[in-house]
């Protein structure tokens, strides 16, 4: 609400006003990178190689637009396999991090969960049209030193805590407490 006030009562910088006219009139450099990724994506063979140049056509094919070049080149049931595969990526580390007895545990794996879930959500529909293009990342398939080591660090987050999942209960009552610590006085004496 209040960006549209600023846009209404034009208290945005120009640049800024433009960017906003071009997403909301589908015009502009991401409305020509989405034409051109629907070009790509139309004639998708079901498996095997489309026959269009992806590689010299999109820029940064193998970062952001590397599901568009895995449709392309591979076909649509590689697609479909892809998207499967992370789909049970995230439902392992959200099954993980609900298993979880101890609460820090529970909040970091679904926190973990999270940036993997929203960085294929966010690129699948950006490379379907349905938002404006922005640069993500597709988990362990986008090519990129930093984008590589956090999806090792996140997984690793979600095995580690796999891992340890009955550790801790998940709460402790006061009488349990103190009735361990009974026992081990009266055995020390």
């Amino acid at each position: 609400l209040v960006l549209t006030a600023m846009y209404a009562l034009h208290m945005l910088e120009a640049y800024q006003e433009a960017r906003i006219r071009s997403y909301l009139s589908h015009s502009g450099d991401a409305n020509y990178m989405t034409a051109m990724l629907h070009k790509f994506n139309e004639n998708i063979l079901l498996w095997g190689n489309s026959g269009k140049d992806v590689v010299g056509g999109l820029p940064e094919f193998n970062q952001d637009y590397i599901f568009s070049y895995i449709l392309n080149s591979y076909g649509l049931l590689a697609g479909i396999f892809v998207a499967a595969i992370l789909a049970a990526l995230v439902l392992f580390m959200f099954g993980a991090a609900a298993r979880q007895k101890n609460e820090l545990g529970t909040v970091m794996g679904f926190g973990c969960g999270m940036i993997i879930l929203l960085n294929i959500s966010l690129n699948f529909a950006g490379m379907l049209g349905w938002i404006p293009l922005t640069s993500t990342f597709l988990p362990f398939l986008s090519v990129g030193r930093n984008n590589i080591l956090l999806c090792y660090a996140l997984v690793g987050i979600i095995l580690s805590i796999y891992r340890y999942k009955d550790v801790y209960p998940k709460k402790f009552k006061a009488s349990q407490v103190s009735l361990q610590k009974t026992i081990t006085l009266k055995l020390d004496m």
